[in-house]
């Protein structure tokens, strides 16, 4: 992978690091582990300067997607204990450390006590609080010195204070030392932060201190709980995998668009069925040739009375058709079906229904698997996903169940698997990155239909929110949900639906610049210019380097005869955009329409620049070139230059009639008459042969005549023709 960018403005580097996450997380979103499941790996000290590998014998050898790890005297025994956090489950580990300490019981019975020593290892441990140097003492450094019965000087004991000490993880700031078993006190020397020295004299082993800076004694401390029993668990990774799993949403998920052909007799009919749940309803994947499924049907179908007294029904969907690996068809799960006498709607369902539901499965569990069956989901009656059962589910399950569809207290609580008390709200699923999810995949359908929800769903947060100034704040994501929601209507060419859209979001947020342009352009499509140039013009007020709110009210200035204002804003858009070079050639075209002709010549030259097929600015600037009076503006073999281009480039007759008329007025000018006369009769013949009566001729024959008469084309509005 990359090395991070320095800033987001670093478009060398920001692209290859951005693939590189997004590939890392496509691996991952698919069960891939970080570490290529490698076992964690654990090094004793040998002293000699080598390390020997003591991962197995110390049991720390888990095969996790290891993280961090951080040390602690978790249970108050004297030894350090450690806690491991992983990307996967379990996601926290505590492991404590069984060596004999002063507060470790000797019974052998105890199977967390040390068979390989008889007396009970010494420790002394400490807490600093700083006060002319920082309050947690970071950088702090400890020394400890040892002495016992010989006469022996021992080095001193050093560790220092530090933060941050592990990768996402952060060691316990008790600063503890193992002292052995032979030593009998110990005195204490901290150098602090700030540089300074303070001797703390001698302290009593097995116990634990508390010194600040200043005060030259140690204060011993003593735990103000008690250490609770704990109980180790199972492995997890080492537990038997478990077929079925009932997942309880804490908030719930919009159904995309599920459609299934229905059974009719013990065949597929021709009725195309979407699935709309207006009450609650499961909808189960099932397969013919799944026993587990075939029995899980059977049970519903015994107690379809009971589940219809609970206002409870099932639509069982078949996948026989699209599994390859199973010589199965639609028929033999309808065959099925009737033999059980199953009381429901049943079908197959479609490719494109499962893929959906393969997206949303991935959006709610960060995964991207194939679905298996039995698979099945409670909906409530506005066609919410509340539960997902991976694995066949009974009827007293689902009953109970039920009640989770009225109460998103009981949803939430039974999301978690471990009590306790909620401090925030409930986060609600960001439904507009659902709708670009799906988008994205190609559902354009319902990722308009995850934009309306989400306005919906912002509409009904803002209509129970007291504060009007919360409210205005809140109008801004309103609006901004309205505007995604018409432009993704815009894209699918739902013009007039779009349009609704767009005013909801000026209703919630008069400024909503965008919103005013895309509705201003709207209307100037939909024959309304002077509403659509007041939305404009408001937009550019807001905004003055609003590109598109300029491009398009020059646009609309021009279809009802306002160029002054039309060039006016197509030249502050060049400003803003001088990238933008395909303008050159509306504000030329702008200019000869207000026979500003001398200031369109730069701007056609422009044009032809930015793309040399421009048959267009080609033609007006080799007719100015042409036939203009001015003599600074006249260049007749450059007008005789871009002509030979315009017969190159044209497409159909009309071009190469116009290409040759200002060939012809191009030869004129350079007082080359035989040939502008050739060219005019060879365009002649033109029109002839094409059998047109066009107003062309009477043109060519006028010219001719001039041409004849050695008289050049003199034509003062720089328009062709």
């Amino acid at each position: 992978m990359s090395h991070s960018p320095a800033n987001l403005q670093d478009q060398s580097t920001l692209p290859e690091y951005r693939a590189a996450w997004q590939a890392t997380m496509k691996l991952l979103r698919e069960g891939r582990s970080f570490s290529g499941r490698e076992r964690n790996c654990a090094f004793w000290n040998c002293q000699d300067g080598t390390f020997a590998n003591v991962s197995s014998v110390t049991g720390l050898d888990f095969a996790d997607d290891g993280r961090a790890v951080c040390a602690s005297d978790w249970d108050l025994d004297g030894d350090v204990d450690l806690w491991l956090h992983n990307r996967t489950g379990p996601r926290l580990r505590l492991l404590l450390n069984p060596t004999i300490s002063p507060n470790r019981s000797h019974d052998s019975n105890d199977d967390t006590s040390a068979t390989t020593t008889s007396a009970a290892n010494r420790f002394v441990a400490f807490r600093l609080q700083g006060t002319a140097s920082n309050r947690d003492a970071i950088g702090a450094r400890i020394e400890v010195s040892l002495s016992d019965n010989s006469a022996e000087k021992q080095p001193p004991l050093i560790r220092c204070l530090s933060a941050g000490d592990g990768f996402l993880s952060q060691s316990s700031k008790w600063v503890p030392f193992g002292v052995g078993q032979k030593a009998k006190q110990a005195t204490v020397r901290v150098r602090w932060p700030n540089g300074q020295f303070e001797d703390f004299g001698t302290v009593s082993l097995n116990q634990r201190y508390e010194l600040i800076e200043g005060q030259g004694s140690p204060q011993v401390w003593r735990p103000d709980r008690s250490i609770p029993k704990l109980i180790a668990n199972a492995d997890a990774n080492a537990a038997r995998r478990v077929d079925a799993s009932r997942i309880i949403l804490p908030t719930p998920f919009p159904l995309p668009k599920i459609t299934y052909q229905s059974f009719a007799n013990g065949a597929l009919s021709k009725d195309n069925r979407e699935i709309r749940a207006n009450q609650p309803t499961l909808l189960t994947l099932w397969a013919s040739w799944c026993e587990p499924c075939v029995a899980e049907l059977s049970e519903f179908a015994e107690a379809g009375q009971q589940l219809t007294q609970h206002n409870m029904r099932v639509i069982a969907l078949a996948v026989d058709h699209l599994d390859q690996s199973h010589n199965s068809q639609s028929t033999a799960a309808a065959n099925i079906l009737q033999r059980i006498d199953f009381p429901f709607d049943a079908g197959a369902v479609d490719r494109e229904s499962i893929d959906k539901l393969e997206l949303a499965h991935s959006i709610l569990f960060n995964r991207q698997k194939p679905l298996a069956v039995p698979t099945s989901y409670l909906l409530d009656s506005q066609n919410r996903i509340c539960a997902v059962y991976h694995g066949p589910m009974g009827v007293e399950q689902l009953l109970a169940d039920l009640e989770l569809l009225q109460s998103e207290t009981s949803r939430r609580d039974l999301a978690t698997r471990f009590p306790g008390r909620w401090l925030a709200p409930q986060r609600q699923i960001l439904l507009r990155a659902v709708s670009r999810l799906f988008k994205n995949n190609g559902y354009a359908e319902d990722a308009a239909a995850y934009l309306k929800q989400d306005a919906e769903a912002l509409q009904h947060i803002r209509a129970n929110l007291t504060d009007e100034n919360a409210r205005q704040q809140f109008d801004q994501q309103i609006a901004e949900a309205y505007f995604n929601l018409g432009a993704e209507l815009l894209a699918a060419n739902e013009w007039s639906e779009a349009a609704e859209y767009f005013q909801q979001a000026i209703a919630a947020n008069n400024a909503h610049v965008d919103s005013l342009v895309n509705l201003g352009s709207l209307l100037a499509k939909a024959k309304q210019p002077q509403q659509a140039i007041r939305l404009l013009e408001r937009a550019v007020s807001l905004d003055k380097n609003a590109f598109e709110a300029r491009v398009n009210l020059a646009g609309t200035s021009l279809s009802v005869g306002r160029f002054a204002d039309a060039l006016e804003q197509y030249q502050a858009a060049l400003n803003i955009r001088p990238d933008a070079t395909w303008l050159h050639a509306r504000i030329a075209r702008t200019c000869l329409e207000t026979n500003q002709i001398q200031s369109a010549v730069p701007h056609l030259q422009a044009a032809i620049q930015t793309d040399e097929n421009d048959f267009a600015s080609t033609l007006c600037l080799a007719w100015i070139q042409a036939t203009n009076p001015d003599n600074a503006l006249r260049d007749g073999t450059h007008a005789t230059e871009l002509a030979r281009r315009l017969a190159d480039m044209a497409a159909n007759d009309s071009q190469r009639l116009m290409a040759a008329d200002v060939l012809a007025a191009a030869h004129a000018e350079n007082q080359e008459f035989d040939q502008a006369i050739a060219t005019l009769q060879d365009a002649k013949r033109l029109l002839d042969n094409a059998k047109r009566n066009s107003n062309l001729e009477p043109m060519l024959r006028q010219r001719l005549q001039q041409f004849q008469a050695n008289e050049p084309i003199r034509d003062t509005d720089g328009r062709y023709p």
